[in-house]
């Protein structure tokens, strides 16, 4: 007998299985809305700018993520695909400044 509580577990699971990057980014923006409300003893700067990469990258690989499909005569084929938008470039390229900015501060302290 399958329990509630154990099936929504497998549920996420199978769900953080598939969209682990979706999570990345969501645990960074959390991160971050963290380290703004509350703060925190070590470089707030720093923390900030990593969860800046985590939501780039986390939220930019989820949105280019697709799938394609490919139909012939007898088969059909269903695999992974990049679509490039202008949302993902811009999540890419603030993921990689905040890469940036967070390996300078690291280096300057």
């Amino acid at each position: 007998m399958e329990t509630l509580f154990g099936k929504v577990a497998g549920d996420l699971a199978a769900l953080v299985s598939e969209k682990w990057y979706a999570g990345m980014g969501l645990i960074g923006l959390l991160i971050f809305m963290w380290v703004l409300v509350i703060g925190t003893p070590h470089d707030d700067v720093l923390i900030g700018l990593i969860a800046g990469v985590m939501i780039g990258f986390g939220f930019g690989e989820a949105e280019t993520r697709t799938f394609r499909q490919i139909v012939g005569s007898d088969f059909k084929i269903t695999g992974p695909a990049r679509k490039i938008t202008v949302v993902s470039v811009v999540l890419y390229i603030s993921g990689t400044a905040c890469l940036i900015a967070a390996i300078w501060r690291a280096m300057t302290l």
